[in-house]
């Protein structure tokens, strides 16, 4: 072997480490930036976190913003008069055990559910209005629709519940007393007039 082959040699022992130094370096160049990125993700997702419902007024001051102000507001937004609103309010609370939480009051539980009902608001409208995560809007509608729930079936109800008695409608007229007296109609006692066409 000369001097010559021999210099060559290691002449491209050099470049062969010097690529491998080369992709090494671009190996952690690019293990680098999507370490970095991780990280930087992950700090602005669970440490630097901006909350989504940063408006400086509550769904609480809100209800009670309406609650204080024109009767037409309340109107609109929940159906119903400001005395309507606040004795639903306190039957709620009172006969059907509906209570304040730890994070939500029980005037804003109501309004929640009567803004819904009465404007057809989503979920998603609820939650800018509120200033509350869908979750929790959901979740107190459910409570809320439980109490009315019960509180239904306490106030309609007939004024018969055995269906003793034959109501006087069907009682006093011949075409309907001997094919309805054991009929269950509605609750008020109201039939209406029902004319099949002769086809059927």
């Amino acid at each position: 072997m000369s001097i010559v082959e021999d210099y060559s040699s290691d002449e491209s022992d050099d470049e062969k480490e010097k690529k491998e130094i080369l992709q090494r370096m671009e190996c952690f160049n690019r293990l680098f930036v999507v370490a970095s990125s991780s990280v930087q993700l992950y700090y602005e997702k669970y440490i630097l976190r901006q909350p989504c419902m940063d408006s400086t007024q509550s769904g609480e001051i809100w209800i009670r913003e309406i609650l204080d102000g024109h009767e037409s507001r309340c109107m609109i937004n929940f159906r119903m008069s400001k005395m309507v609103f606040t004795s639903l309010l306190r039957v709620l609370e009172t006969r059907y055990n509906l209570q304040t939480s730890r994070n939500i009051s029980s005037t804003e539980m109501v309004g929640i559910f009567l803004y819904i009902l009465g404007t057809s608001a989503k979920v998603s409208q609820c939650r800018e209005t509120f200033q509350r995560s869908g979750s929790t809007i959901s979740r107190h509608f459910a409570v809320v629709l439980e109490k009315v729930s019960r509180m239904a079936t306490n106030l309609i109800a007939p004024e018969d519940p055995f269906f003793s008695s034959i109501p006087e409608q069907i009682r006093n007229d011949s075409r309907y007393m001997p094919h309805f007296k054991d009929c269950i109609g509605a609750i008020d006692g109201t039939h209406i007039a029902a004319i099949l066409p002769p086809n059927e």
